[in-house]
């Protein structure tokens, strides 16, 4: 069913990823578009490492060619124990992974976006949303809407406020970047029981001499764990230096299930859209972009075509979290690398890097290397 809205009037909170590229497919059917964004300045403070596959590349196209920074087709798995850190696992991948400039890219989407007719209010702090009269209240006064789009971020205060989606549980994802004297080849995973069950850390090479640091955890001292994976990982290698710190929530609670209404659409983190095992948004934004641009006509929403091709992300986000609570239940990642290493694995290929869930094993045994490879 079509759903003839007369949508002309749009407003989206939150000038991220998800707005901009939002509202860059709304501009581009001819929707007046505008966006609230509370900070100064289009892409800071930001949030995310930046590390996508082939497929979101290709589903930004253009935006992203003049943003990537490096690329990579295999991560190394390192154990952080009493006696030191070690390298037991390599996860390769079958198409490239790529380190995106998500600042660069954003401002860019900004640019075209206004180019095309979109407004962008900075500094605009939006204070309530009223979706029974069709009204949004910021730091900037009162506004009328045909349809608002929540794109707010992790956060999710409006969502919780507006309670149409779970906002329960959280994880926190601090990161900086280091200067350092050698920077890896390879993304490195870091896990250790440190960190907790839930938790584990990465070191992404920028170039020579930079790395983003990282690590996920619900610990309450996740600022000094940073500090100590970086010490744990740089100590015996290499100098390193702190020079920006960033970051921030991740939710995880399931994702939601009213994401599009007669006159609201929520889009990103706002509606939990994260990969639980690996902690990603990306592809599940894009994913859900990508279903919101194939559904919208001279002025309206297919609601049904968005919603089917919704509840396709929908049941794939939540075997990931089921596949979530089989790690935890084993003890989580440090406990399930470990076991990895007991069985001889030292390779797993994944065929997939956006779909990280367990498949049936097909071990390939090479008594020339030794090695046990698990592809998936």
């Amino acid at each position: 069913m079509v759903r003839d809205m007369g949508l002309r009037k749009v407003l989206v909170v939150g000038a991220g990823l998800g707005g901009l590229l939002t509202s860059y497919v709304m501009v581009r059917r001819g929707f007046d578009v505008e966006l609230l964004e509370e900070h100064d300045v289009i892409g800071l403070p930001r949030h995310c490492s930046g590390l996508v596959s082939d497929y979101v590349v290709g589903f930004l196209g253009g935006f992203v060619k003049e943003h990537i920074t490096n690329r990579f087709s295999e991560y190394v798995v390192k154990v952080v124990e009493d006696v030191g850190i070690r390298e037991v696992l390599t996860l390769t991948f079958r198409k490239p992974v790529y380190l995106i400039d998500r600042v660069g890219i954003e401002k860019s989407l900004c640019e075209v976006v206004t180019s095309l007719g979109g407004r962008v209010s900075t500094r605009t702090v939006v204070t309530n949303i009223d979706l029974s009269r069709n009204l949004l209240r910021s730091s900037k006064g009162t506004h009328d809407y045909d349809l608002v789009v929540i794109s707010e971020g992790a956060g999710r205060r409006l969502i919780k406020s507006l309670n149409l989606c779970r906002v329960r549980e959280y994880a926190l994802g601090p990161q900086a970047l280091l200067k350092t004297s050698r920077s890896p080849e390879k993304v490195e995973v870091v896990v250790g029981s440190f960190l907790g069950p839930d938790g584990f850390g990465w070191v992404i090479p920028i170039d020579e001499k930079h790395v983003i640091l990282g690590l996920v955890t619900t610990s309450k001292r996740a600022a000094l764990l940073l500090k100590y994976l970086a010490k744990k990982v740089f100590s015996t290698t290499s100098n390193y230096v702190f020079k920006e710190f960033f970051g921030g929530l991740i939710p995880m609670d399931k994702p939601c299930e009213n994401v599009v209404g007669e006159n609201y659409l929520i889009v990103g983190d706002a509606a939990s859209l994260i990969k639980p095992v690996s902690r990603g948004g990306i592809y599940s934004l894009v994913e859900e972009v990508g279903a919101l641009r194939d559904s919208l006509y001279k002025g309206s929403i297919n609601q049904d075509l968005m919603l089917s091709r919704y509840r396709k992300l929908v049941a794939f986000l939540k075997t990931q979290h089921s596949v979530h609570e089989v790690i935890l239940g084993v003890g989580g990642y440090y406990k399930l690398v470990k076991s990895f290493t007991k069985l001889g694995l030292s390779e797993v290929r994944l065929l997939d890097y956006d779909k990280l869930i367990p498949c049936s094993p097909q071990p390939l045994l090479s008594v020339v290397e030794s090695t046990t490879r698990w592809v998936c």
